[in-house]
């Protein structure tokens, strides 16, 4: 994750295809700034703090997470290798519970698609997913023999155009192709609020190129009008779609107003001072807490050793591993995406 400042380089990449187009990456320039800053910030902490730092993990030799596209052929390999291997593997949900579970992919997906309405709109958002993640990435590593750090994908580079970038090229280091042309196809609506409409692309049927053309899905979509759902957890034989590719809602989401307000559910971004009287804070304060009201603003703050997740009982001796861990009530999945 640190790596992100290696995006200024890769914004300027031009990849020639053989056919002669050219995909030209959307800018990044202030998500990279953001997280040259943080960088920054972190050092700062760092060297403020030497007394009490460790000396076996420090910015020199923590592993860096890094953008999908900055990696080499073999990197995007390997990382493609793990993931090939979790499907493979049996699952370790209960039968009972989750019978559409049919291997270690599904252990995560059905733990994300149980716990939605309770980690997104709320203070828990960025410590699960945080912990979340690192889950999937101790997985890949120990059960897949993976060596290297879970990448990510910077979304802001996909502005200019989706289709011909080298992570949906169809080639073996791709994730896929766009989806075989599906006629008609329905417009997809994510739920808000406010909800968030997405017109069909020129694909949307199964993916028939790339690292997991074969790869089959058994459980979900959920809550998604115009794919299909599954609230029951059972068995779902079905190819891999590529949903949607359609450019001009894509970089509406990504680069437009509609962004902050599909994540908000506001019409306006916050005014910048956030002290004690701006109602706009605290409006939006008030609503980011709504799913945790034990706990409201502390998560805010990430203070996750001293205080717990639960959702329904706040006990300060617990800690954020204590309450993800557990199982939770009343549907006991929580555990489901850990073995350790």
């Amino acid at each position: 994750m640190w790596s992100v400042w290696a995006l200024t380089m890769l914004a300027s990449t031009v990849v020639a295809w053989k056919d002669g187009s050219k995909w030209i990456p959307g800018p990044t320039d202030g998500t990279d700034a953001l997280a040259a800053q943080g960088l920054a910030n972190l050092a700062v902490y760092k060297a403020a703090h030497r007394t009490n730092a460790s000396t076996t993990c420090t910015l020199e030799t923590a592993s860096r997470r890094q953008e999908w596209d900055s990696l080499t052929t073999q990197q995007k390999l390997a990382y493609i290798s793990a993931v090939q291997c979790m499907s493979t593997l049996p699952s370790l949900s209960n039968p009972v519970d989750v019978p559409g579970a049919r291997n270690r992919i599904d252990d995560f997906t059905v733990t994300h698609i149980n716990l939605t309405h309770s980690v997104h709109g709320s203070g828990l958002f960025l410590p699960f997913h945080r912990y979340f993640l690192q889950k999937w990435e101790t997985a890949l590593r120990e059960e897949c023999n993976y060596n290297g750090s879970l990448p990510y994908v910077s979304w802001g580079r996909y502005t200019n155009s989706v289709i011909g970038a080298p992570i949906f090229s169809g080639g073996a280091d791709s994730f896929s192709n766009n989806g075989a042309p599906l006629s008609p196809h329905p417009q997809i609506t994510l739920p808000g609020p406010p909800p968030l409409n997405l017109n069909s692309g020129p694909g949307g049927g199964c993916i028939s190129q790339g690292a997991f053309a074969s790869l089959r899905v058994h459980l979900g979509p959920l809550g998604m009008s115009g794919i299909g759902d599954n609230v029951s957890f059972g068995i779902q034989r079905k190819v891999l779609p590529q949903a949607n590719i359609h450019q001009p809602s894509i970089k509406a989401l990504l680069q437009g107003e509609g962004l902050w307000t599909y994540l908000t559910g506001e019409r306006k971004a916050p005014v910048k001072k956030k002290d004690e009287d701006d109602e706009d804070f605290l409006d939006r304060t008030d609503k980011y807490n709504m799913n945790c009201q034990k706990a409201r603003g502390v998560l805010v703050q990430l203070v996750l050793k001293d205080i717990a997740l639960d959702l329904e009982h706040y006990d300060s001796a617990k800690k954020a591993s204590d309450y993800l861990e557990a199982k939770y009530k009343p549907s006991g999945m929580a555990y489901q995406f850990s073995k350790y």
